[in-house]
């Protein structure tokens, strides 16, 4: 059976972003992800204390997929965790919001 040649090249508008969070959905049609970043804006009080003014939430991107290759990141993902679980110890996640369950978006 001839394997066809597989090359990796990158898009003219490849980029790095520093995540923040996704959200998004699955569907039997599809897998729904969209990326975000967030930015918090800070203002200075008359005594020089830092105050939390507002969070600004980038949509970076929106990823559409089969729900196949949903499932795929997502064991991608969990079994990279894993690795490094076992390898550095478990990673802590902040207590979810009131009402949220733990895997939820922990900021809304």
């Amino acid at each position: 059976m001839h394997i066809p040649k597989f090359e990796v090249k990158k898009s003219d508008d490849y980029k790095a972003i520093f995540v923040s969070g996704v959200f998004g959905t699955l569907t039997p049609n599809e897998g729904v992800m969209v990326v975000y970043t967030d930015r918090i804006k800070p203002s200075v009080e008359p005594t020089g204390a830092l105050r939390l003014e507002s969070v600004e939430r980038e949509l970076q991107v929106e990823l559409k997929m089969s729900p196949q290759v949903f499932k795929v990141i997502a064991l991608w993902m969990m079994k990279h965790v894993q690795e490094y679980e076992k390898r550095f110890g478990e990673i802590k996640l902040p207590k979810p919001p009131k009402g949220k369950e733990p895997g939820e978006a922990l900021y809304v």
